[in-house]
Parts: structure tokens; C-alpha cells; sequence
């Protein structure tokens, strides 16, 4: 995955459905689902990384955060990928 981890990111640090396994593509794998609230100065990023047979893989992974979505509200404190529960 591109970037790094910088200090208040909480990756994958969410309680409870911080972290989500689902199959997302249905083809039979799970694919892994992580949140970094504390990423982009507060407003939140969630990653996408695929299952292969041997496990997950970054290849293929994806990042999403409320402005790559065109969803509005303020450059910080959103902590987009707060819930992830479905």
C-alpha cells in the first residue's frame, strides 16, 4: 500500500468493527476491510485489500476516505471508517 503510518492514524484500531472480513468481490475469498480514522489530519481513510489463496494480499487494494467519495463535511475530526459494521 502506498504511504506510511504516521502517528494518531489508528489503523485498524476501531473497536469492534474496526476490521471487517468479508468476501467484497464474491470470489470466494475473504477480502479484508481497515480503517485509519485518525488518517488525513482526523477525517478518516478506509482500505480494501483482496484475498488470494495463500491470504491477503495489497495488490489490488484500494483506499477510499469521505472526499474520494464526494461526501461533504470538514477536512478534520470526521474519522471516516469509524463504523464498519454492517
Amino acid at each position: 500500500m502506498a504511504g506510511g503510518g504516521e502517528r494518531g492514524d489508528g489503523f485498524g484500531g476501531a473497536t469492534g468493527c474496526g476490521l471487517l472480513l468479508r468476501d467484497l468481490n464474491r470470489d470466494g475469498r475473504a477480502d479484508l476491510t481497515v480503517a485509519a480514522t485518525g488518517e488525513d489530519a482526523g477525517s478518516g481513510r478506509v482500505w480494501t485489500l483482496r484475498g488470494t489463496p495463500t491470504g491477503i494480499t495489497t495488490t489490488g487494494s484500494a483506499a477510499f476516505s469521505a472526499a474520494s467519495l464526494g461526501l461533504p463535511g470538514p477536512t478534520g475530526g470526521l474519522a471516516f471508517g469509524s463504523t464498519l459494521c454492517p
